[in-house]
């Protein structure tokens, strides 16, 4: 009966570790709306999970803009994050550059976001391309 026990708590054990590779996946973020509000578009992302809230700040890169300065939100626990950019600063930003969201200021210049979005960190996703046809008022 013993051996029962250990054996069924062995496997038990075995089951239980697919769930937590699962649980511990990177979340999902893509950018939700691109929205007009007066003179500021506001850039908003949605991830699967919420936004970390800690030390560190998100950077939006645009192409080779970076944007600090957001705002968080969470809802039915998945995160959402808005960059308000000018709409002078918007309208410089290259349709079709590649977008990436990075917890942190990425220091090494040429670093290889496309890279460092595949690794398992949560430090940077690849949001795609920019779609300027996203814009709306």
């Amino acid at each position: 009966m013993k051996n029962n026990i250990i054996l069924l708590s062995g496997l038990l054990f075995i089951l239980a570790l697919p769930l937590r590779s699962i649980a511990q996946e990177k979340a999902k973020t893509s950018v939700s709306s691109i929205k007009q509000k007066g003179s500021t578009v506001a850039i908003t992302l949605t991830s699967s999970k919420p936004f970390r809230m800690g030390g560190n700040i998100y950077v939006l890169h645009v192409g080779s803009k970076n944007f600090e300065h957001s705002s968080q939100g969470s809802s039915k626990g998945k995160g959402s994050i808005t960059f308000p950019v000018s709409i002078d600063e918007y309208h410089t930003l290259q349709e079709g550059a590649d977008m990436y969201l990075t917890y942190g200021r990425i220091k090494e210049q040429g670093a290889d976001m496309e890279m460092l979005s595949k690794l398992k960190s949560n430090k940077c996703w690849s949001l795609g391309k920019l779609n300027k046809s996203m814009l709306t008022k």
